[in-house]
């Protein structure tokens, strides 16, 4: 649940174009990712220690457990992992198409002529009988 709404908010803020979002949402992924790796070598330590406290009646439904736990988690980092790779692409793409661009500045639409500047505070609008 979490990773798919992290997903949604990466989607969003590249969507939108906000590339500091991106990269803040890239590092929350990454930070994510990071602690889904210490967690899985944490959950391996622990669940050899207490397989010696299994029952062996049950200790084939514990492996099966613990795996399933495993993979779940691996698959939590695989997810973040990915998710802030492409966060951080999407950022590096955004920095390369806000680069600045000298524009030709043209007329209008209409007549293809410039517009005429409009008249300074305190300047006469030109029109006669005032």
């Amino acid at each position: 649940m979490m990773l798919l709404m992290a997903f949604i908010l990466v989607a969003i803020a590249i969507f939108v174009g906000d590339r500091r979002l991106s990269l803040v949402f890239a590092g929350i992924a990454f930070l994510a990712a990071f602690f889904f790796l210490a967690m899985s070598g944490a959950f391996v330590l622990d669940s050899i220690q207490m397989r010696n406290q299994v029952r062996v009646a049950v200790s084939r439904q514990y492996d099966i457990t613990a795996l399933w736990t495993l993979i779940r988690v691996l698959l939590g980092l695989a997810g973040f992992a990915m998710l802030a790779m492409a966060s951080l692409r999407g950022a590096m793409a955004m920095r390369l198409q806000q680069t600045p661009r000298q524009s030709k500045r043209v007329g209008t639409l209409i007549g293809g002529n410039p517009p005429a500047p409009a008249p300074r505070v305190g300047e006469s609008t030109g029109v006669k009988g005032t």
